[in-house]
């Protein structure tokens, strides 16, 4: 498996919030997986060699196992890095929402505060012009 479908599959399991835990269990059960059929198929390879001593063939598979085990390793460490990136970019952008949120709380309070300040305004120029009807004698013209 490519590292890039492998970056794929990690974008997509973020995007749907799948655990991480899980998602890396995968990728180490697939990784395995794969590794062993790759290892038996060059192991059978090995074995089909004929007038080679034991030795010598030992030498060749326990070169093979280091070579499928290094591989592993750098495939779990670019996963462990763009895994570190993407949870990198996750909380940069969390934080700017949090931030943009915080912003739009307090200007929706800036302006529930004027809404307020001009609707007591309206009130009491209600009350004086109730107020000045009263004592016209409840006759709007005049």
């Amino acid at each position: 498996m490519k590292v890039s479908t492998l970056y794929s599959c990690l974008k997509s399991c973020l995007v749907w919030c799948f655990p991480i835990k899980i998602f890396l269990m995968h990728v180490t059960i697939y990784l395995t997986r794969q590794g062993a059929k790759k290892l038996r198929g060059q192991q059978e390879t090995i074995d089909s060699f004929e007038g080679y001593s034991e030795q010598h063939i030992s030498r060749l598979k326990g070169q093979l196992q280091l070579e499928n085990d290094e591989q592993l390793k750098r495939i779990s460490e670019t996963i462990a890095s763009r895994l570190r990136e993407a949870t990198a970019r996750l909380e940069e952008q969390l934080a700017e929402e949090k931030a943009a949120r915080v912003e739009l709380q307090k200007y929706a309070k800036q302006a529930q505060k004027r809404s307020n300040e001009e609707l007591s305004k309206l009130r009491v120029h209600l009350e004086k012009a109730q107020e000045e009807l009263r004592r016209k004698g409840n006759c709007a013209i005049l």
